[in-house]
């Protein structure tokens, strides 16, 4: 296991328990390291939860609970979807006040970013999962329970070249989350 806080399990998959699944884009350790010394030279994080570095990945499409039986066909369903690698600069720095969420995203969404949501919603909703109808805005959480944002909206972009998603279990761990990569797949360098 690297320092990205998350393992493979190379598609192996215990029957009989319920897995909580999304799509992401998970970073490498390299980028894990440009993502921290960014994090420490902007944002002073005053309050609130700070996401471990190892935690920090863009979710692409939120699955849910689904029984340890059915992964094997969401891994099959977009097994074949097309998509091109592209890059990413995260710099825009949003807070929600609900949720009291600090987020890092992009200030614009690269179209074949878009279009990969699109191709993965489509592939869960015909394995008979709810698919997401709210508009999709990329963005990694940087801090929960966060009840004075910093005042900053931007940082020094991040540039993230982006050459593959991941299939992610969401397991409970002392009161926040792992994360488990369990399947990964390449994205096209040719453009489309």
């Amino acid at each position: 296991m690297s320092d990205s806080g998350a393992g493979s399990s190379e598609g192996a998959v215990p029957h009989g328990r319920r897995r909580r699944l999304f799509f992401a884009l998970w970073p490498d350790d390299e980028m894990r390291r440009r993502l921290q010394e960014r994090i420490d030279r902007h944002l002073i994080l005053s309050n609130g939860r700070a996401e471990p570095i190892g935690n920090l990945h863009v979710t692409l499409v939120f699955i849910g609970d689904v029984e340890a039986g059915r992964v094997t066909a969401v891994e099959r369903a977009v097994a074949g979807i097309p998509g091109a690698a592209f890059e990413l600069s995260l710099e825009r720095v949003g807070y929600w006040g609900r949720p009291r969420i600090l987020w890092l995203g992009p200030r614009e969404v690269p179209p074949p970013l878009y279009a990969l949501v699109g191709h993965l919603r489509a592939a869960v909703g015909a394995c008979g999962f709810a698919a997401e109808t709210r508009p999709y805005l990329p963005h990694m959480t940087l801090a929960r329970k966060v009840s004075r944002p910093p005042r900053v909206d931007a940082i020094e972009p991040v540039r993230w070249s982006v050459s593959s998603y991941s299939l992610m279990e969401s397991i409970p761990a002392a009161g926040r989350s792992a994360y488990l990569v369990l399947n990964s797949w390449p994205l096209s360098s040719e453009s489309r």
